[in-house]
């Protein structure tokens, strides 16, 4: 899977333009992440997994639009765990995914303010990535 980073977040996201855009769907739901010296855990439909990041070196930096982003192939892995780690700070994150085409914008929200936004791309081989990307983040910003 492929992956844009902003390299700098915009102050808001304008979340009712964005599910109100022609041919974007969007899903909210809540990610309980837990961070601890053992490392990070992630809480999915009542299971506990370990989080683990598969680094790719093929990370590059890219323009869209003036705006700068890493692009990265990195794997992020979900390891079954059956302990929670002895002592640990719990975040529930709010997110949202608005998905138009093969490109799923995620915006990580944490008391209400925005703590990560990033783009998933399923597909890299189809013609206007960028032009998606610019459309969504445009959007998000208005």
């Amino acid at each position: 899977m492929l992956y844009y980073y902003p390299t700098i977040l915009p102050p808001k996201i304008n979340k009712s333009k964005l599910q109100n855009l022609k041919y974007t769907n969007f899903t909210s739901y809540t990610q309980t992440i837990l961070y601890s010296d053992e490392g990070i855990f992630q809480i999915k439909s009542g299971k506990l997994y370990t989080v683990h990041f598969n680094d790719s070196s093929s990370s590059h930096k890219v323009v869209i639009n003036n705006d700068e982003y890493i692009s990265d192939t990195s794997d992020i892995i979900l390891s079954p765990c059956q302990k929670l780690p002895f002592d640990f700070i719990k975040k529930n994150y709010d997110v949202t995914s608005y998905e138009k085409g093969s490109i799923k914008m995620i915006v990580q929200e944490y008391k209400n303010e925005l703590k990560h936004l990033y783009f998933e791309i399923k597909n890299n081989n189809i013609y206007g990535i960028h032009d998606d990307i610019k459309e969504l983040i445009k959007c998000a910003k208005s």
